[in-house]
């Protein structure tokens, strides 16, 4: 016996059958429509959660990922019943498909489509290389796919190579299997082989090629080391040969490709432009004192004062002063102005009714400039002034056949 979801199906098929079929009102009237207006009718918008059964009318919404809509749309609608109620359309800025009809057709469809969308992905693998240079790889790879390219393989199948040189990787792009060939024909390409290396010419634009021989030469022997103390015993890389070329300044590098590579980095990281340091010198003559100037003064209360002041500072503002300081212990004015102001040495007492000052300065102004020099030099560079004169000095004396005396005279620095 049959249930009652089973006679509706049988009722759904036997419509199919002559031409029409059922739309469910949302009063749950079962709405008898020709198949062909069906598709235009208000049909069950179906999903992975409510796919519908059947001979039931829905319409599915499948998006895409790796296949154009547009493209896959006329394929679908062969497999469709566009006379009845199929109906296969496409929006291409979302890059989905509209499929209408039966519920069983729909799925048959919808399978279709997720096995042709996953043949078309083409993500990329990042291949990195031990032995072989990228870009040598994937000049190989790409005379091999010109051959594919000719046979009768879509170009859709054909995967696509790019050389990453900064890491010595190759970027393969394609159809899952057409990449996985890619992929394996690359790993057989990187190997180790009996001669390994390559040469670059690397300009400097601020260092000197001379000066970074001995810095480069003293890494990278530690750099070969590490390398191969990671590969088996039986791979020997070549010698890391360094030399400079002084008239374009550059460097000469062979060695191997990941070892090139780090001292590509280093040698980056050396060649910057230096701070420049300015040092400017005055160089003089200084004489020992040209004068010395010596001032004795005398004071009495009752008989007056005596001065032999050389030095700027009298014995009356002294006087006033300590007088001032004995009363209330401040320092008058004239005398806190007249110290100021005083150069050398004083000396002196001041007791009862008499008082002595004594001074003395040294002076000397006879200071000669010699030379006020200035150089230019790179940061943590050693720089020396040398300042003197160019002299002729005979260096040397021949006769010749005549009698004539030929005397060579050479010009050297005389410092000051």
């Amino acid at each position: 016996m049959l249930n009652e979801e089973q006679y509706y199906q049988f009722f759904l098929s036997v419509l199919d059958v002559y031409g029409f079929a059922v739309i469910n009102m949302n009063n749950g009237v079962l709405k008898v429509v020709r198949s062909k207006d069906a598709k235009t009718a208000a049909v069950p918008v179906a999903s992975d959660a409510s796919p519908g059964v059947g001979d039931e009318v829905v319409t599915r919404v499948v998006p895409l990922t790796n296949v154009a809509a547009r493209d896959l749309a006329p394929l679908l609608r062969q497999l469709n019943d566009n006379a009845g109620a199929g109906s296969v359309v496409h929006y291409e800025p979302s890059n989905v498909l509209l499929m209408t009809g039966r519920a069983a057709v729909i799925k048959r469809l919808l399978t279709i489509v997720e096995r042709v969308d996953n043949a078309g992905d083409r993500s990329v693998v990042t291949v990195p290389l031990s032995w072989a240079s990228a870009a040598d790889v994937v000049k190989l790879v790409n005379e091999l796919n010109k051959d594919t390219s000719k046979s009768a393989l879509p170009g859709s199948m054909v995967a696509n190579v790019v050389a990453d040189e900064r890491t010595n990787s190759v970027l393969v792009s394609g159809e899952p299997n057409s990449r996985q060939r890619i992929i394996t024909m690359i790993r057989q390409l990187d190997r180790q082989q009996a001669v390994q290396g390559n040469t670059k010419v690397i300009y400097l634009k601020y260092a000197k090629a001379a000066d970074l021989v001995e810095v480069l030469t003293g890494i990278s022997s530690s750099m070969q080391s590490e390398k191969q103390s990671a590969k088996p015993v039986a791979a020997l890389d070549k010698n890391i040969i360094i030399k400079a070329h002084g008239q374009t300044n550059a460097l000469i590098v062979t060695a191997a490709p990941d070892v090139m590579n780090d001292l590509e980095r280093v040698i980056a990281q050396l060649d910057i432009r230096r701070p420049q340091v300015l040092v400017e010198a005055i160089i003089a003559e200084v004489q020992d004192a040209d004068g010395l100037n010596l001032g004795v003064q005398w004071a009495n209360k009752n008989a007056g004062m005596t001065q032999f002041n050389n030095s700027g500072l009298p014995i009356s503002t002294a006087i006033a002063g300590a007088n001032q300081y004995n009363k209330d212990g401040t320092v008058t004015s004239s005398l806190a102005s007249a110290l100021s102001s005083f150069n050398g040495i004083a000396a002196g007492f001041y007791q009862g009714n008499w008082a002595m000052l004594l001074t003395a300065l040294s002076s000397s102004s006879k200071n000669d400039i010699l030379a006020t020099p200035s150089i230019v030099t790179l940061d943590n560079m050693e720089a020396t002034f040398n300042v003197g004169q160019e002299v002729p000095v005979l260096s040397g004396s021949q006769t010749t056949s005549g009698d004539n005396i030929f005397n060579t005279v050479e010009r050297k620095t005389v410092r000051h």
